[in-house]
């Protein structure tokens, strides 16, 4: 019969009196030294103590969750009560469950292992029969094991994730972000483009020790590739699949050290929903038949470009399932990309980072040779490997597709070659067919969105500030007039963004709206290339009556689907001369 199922525990062992006597000692001097100091001698006391009691000390939110204790929960609510009335606010209980109905061992946390009220504590836990452990702990670690928020266990963890990947996924957030800054966090989403501070529902943010469980379970137990050991210190990254209501998710993690913390990022989407198609997204007719033109032919590369979070991979997807099915039969299309984000029937997605961890670009080009394929795609151009890895595509005679960081059309051919692609490619009729630059603004409510002229009303008529002048109000009233005098000029009903509402739930914004610029090559546009004359290739493309990416926008804000303010945001100011021409 073991100590548990005979009640009795095992004999803790006794607090020496030297430490009884310099953990006294150590109270008194902690209200007359400095905070640093202060620092330093309570963690050595708790090192000290903690040795002789040969129990492992707690000294930060990552010590609760050592060997898996939890708190009490609903079964001992009773005992704690108890523990708090007799504790006083100086002492903890953490128990190891050993199933769904006994307890393996129980944790003792306190800042004062040898005061009596422990002692108490003590002896009431024996009597139960739960092997007792004393833990000296920080103080502020004790105020944190008592936040039943602060210490989930790893069910709880699971479901407080999932509830949160569930509220991302009501709300069409894009990614998750935890942010840990010392002992403060915050966890925000990404919702068409914008950033959103997401709580719990009794107001307050994600606890920071519930977040670094949060990273353990995604890295540890939930990642099938990629990191496997969840750290706070170095960049990480990994991908992984799950479930939720039906639904099947995929998520990209990603962490970030920073010198008071660490970020960890979770990328989300459904990579059985369907794809948007060309005109859902937002391209205008002409650049619906350049893309289908372009992807139509047997060799060259069709590059989309743009900031991150543009909708490269996304249009780059909409193209590939814009084929006919007669083209799907007929054409074979191998996708090589690191995560597969969304999979088409039609498509073979292969996961790069493995074969190229095995043999190298090298050996996954040389496979993919060998894999009889029409149309290639690579994920993106981002270093000298992945430019080498696009020249080889693109002269063996295929069709490729790829994306790049570009910050607007003109500039591809730049981009391409500090990358590493060769200049003399670059102007090989074989090898760019079509360049795309694009990006994605924020779409108004049609519910609540407000007129530019009423806009303006409203704010000439805010009573002014006594207490000085007023920047804030003073630089929005010089924006909307403006727009207005821009309004006057080009026409249509522009809106700006309102006070929000149910339908786009307090945003403003119910979605975002592609906007871009595209051009086809020719040997004009290979012409300026060869001369780097990109002033010239600007003005001979406005010349053959081009729009470029500021007509786009012009007519989204016209129309009074998009905020003129997000458009000078993120793409560029509406009354530069070309966005009138």
């Amino acid at each position: 019969m073991t100590d548990l199922q005979d009640g009795q525990g095992a004999t803790p062992k006794r607090l020496p009196d030297r430490f009884m006597a310099w953990g006294r000692g150590l109270v008194d001097k902690l209200s007359s030294t400095t905070a640093d100091g202060v620092e330093a001698d309570e963690d050595d006391y708790i090192r000290r103590v903690a040795r002789e009691l040969g129990v492992h000390p707690i000294l930060t939110p990552e010590d609760l969750k050592y060997q898996g204790v939890q708190p009490l929960g609903d079964r001992h609510r009773d005992l704690q009560k108890w523990i708090n009335r007799v504790g006083g606010g100086n002492l903890c209980i953490r128990i190891r469950p050993a199933d769904s109905t006994g307890v393996q061992g129980c944790w003792i946390i306190t800042d004062k292992p040898a005061s009596p009220e422990v002692e108490t504590v003590q002896n009431l836990l024996r009597a139960k029969g739960w092997e007792v452990e004393v833990h000296p702990a920080k103080r502020s670690m004790v105020a944190s094991a008592m936040d039943r928020d602060l210490a989930l266990s790893p069910t709880e963890v699971e479901e407080t994730f999932r509830n949160l990947l569930r509220e991302s996924l009501r709300r069409n957030a894009s990614d998750i972000h935890f942010e840990v800054r010392g002992d403060q966090s915050q966890t925000r989403l990404r919702i068409n483009g914008e950033m959103q501070v997401y709580s719990l529902a009794n107001g307050r943010p994600l606890p920071v020790a519930v977040i670094y469980q949060i990273g353990n379970y995604l890295f540890n137990r939930l990642a099938k590739r990629g990191a496997r050991q969840f750290v706070t210190n170095q960049p990480l990254n990994a991908a992984a699949q799950t479930n939720i209501d039906d639904v099947t998710v995929a998520l990209r993690f990603a962490t970030a050290p920073d010198i008071r913390g660490y970020d960890i990022f979770v990328r989300v989407w459904k990579p059985d929903s369907d794809s948007l198609t060309l005109e859902e997204l937002g391209y205008s007719l002409d650049q619906q038949r350049y893309l289908r033109e372009a992807i139509a032919k047997p060799y060259g590369v069709i590059v989309f470009s743009g900031p991150t979070g543009s909708g490269k991979s996304t249009s780059l997807t909409a193209l590939l399932d814009s084929q006919t099915d007669n083209d799907r039969v007929r054409r074979k299309i191998i996708s090589l990309e690191e995560p597969v984000e969304r999979e088409l029937e039609h498509v073979t997605h292969v996961s790069v980072n493995a074969i190229v961890e095995e043999g190298g670009w090298k050996a996954l080009l040389g496979g993919l040779n060998r894999w009889d394929s029409n149309i290639n795609v690579l994920g993106e151009i981002k270093d000298a490997e992945t430019a080498s890895a696009i020249q080889d595509l693109a002269t063996a005679g295929k069709l490729s597709l790829t994306t790049l960081h570009a910050s607007n059309v003109l500039s591809i051919p730049t981009r391409m070659e500090d990358l590493g692609v060769e200049h003399k490619l670059l102007v090989d009729p074989n090898f760019l067919l079509l360049l795309v630059n694009q990006r994605l603004v924020p779409e108004l409510c049609p519910d609540c969105k407000i007129g530019l002229g009423k806009r303006l009303d409203d704010l000439l008529a805010e009573k002014r500030s006594e207490e000085g002048p007023d920047i804030a109000r003073a630089t929005k009233l010089h924006a909307m007039r403006r727009f207005s005098d821009l309004s006057r000029r080009f026409g249509g009903d522009w809106q700006v963004r309102g006070p929000g509402c149910e339908t786009c739930d307090g945003t403003g914004i119910i979605s975002r709206v592609l906007v871009g610029e595209m051009v086809w090559m020719d040997d004009d546009a290979r012409t300026f290339i060869r001369k780097r004359d990109w002033g010239g290739w600007r003005h001979h493309l406005e010349g053959s009556g081009w729009r470029d990416i500021h007509h786009h926008a012009l007519e989204h804000v016209r129309a009074g689907r998009l905020d003129p303010v997000d458009v000078e945001r993120l793409v560029a100011p509406l009354d530069e001369p070309e966005a009138g021409a």
